[in-house]
């Protein structure tokens, strides 16, 4: 048996759910037909979380898919690199074998967590208009769009309070 391709790419959410089948693209090929074409496929490392099924089509071609088998969380591990063999069903059986990178893609699963919950600041009664009062930081461990994090009052902040403070929302300013 032989792979097309040396690497095969595959891509998850971090969100799928346990038993989300995917088909590996690019299965290994074998010009031998019966029992001595690809009889079944297996994964070096499974990381306890991925397995391999494999369907057979009505012309005998097998088709691996992989299986989450356990939760993933980009946040902890973006990326799964192991190594898929097929192999054959002769005597010797023959073995083939592709790199299988299984990238984790982000979701927005984290919220924004502030640096410092409760900032204490001291505001002065001579502190002229737009002096800087203080400065709120949040980090959000998404990725891309997912950590961009927008700065605003919430709701239980009174609006005269919202009228005397301006938050700039991109850096947390608060003037």
């Amino acid at each position: 048996p032989r792979f097309p391709v040396p690497h095969i790419h595959l891509s998850v959410p971090e969100n799928a759910p346990v038993n989300t089948r995917l088909a590996i693209e690019h299965p290994a090929l074998d010009p031998d037909v019966g029992i001595n074409s690809v009889q079944t496929y297996r994964l070096r490392d499974n990381y306890g979380v991925f397995t391999l099924d494999v369907e057979e089509n009505e012309s005998g071609e097998r088709t691996p898919y992989l299986i989450v088998m356990g939760a993933l969380d980009r946040e902890t591990q973006e990326e799964y690199v192991t190594v898929i063999i097929a192999e054959d069903g002769g005597t010797p059986p023959l073995m083939g074998s592709a790199t299988l990178t299984i990238g984790i893609s982000d979701i927005n699963d984290n919220c924004p967590q502030f640096s410092d919950s409760q900032p204490n600041v001291t505001l002065y009664g001579n502190s002229s208009l737009g002096a800087h009062v203080a400065t709120v930081h949040a980090v959000d461990m998404d990725l891309g769009s997912n950590a961009q994090i927008t700065y605003s009052y919430s709701q239980k902040v009174p609006q005269p309070s919202k009228d005397l403070f301006h938050l700039n929302e991109s850096t947390g300013t608060i003037t």
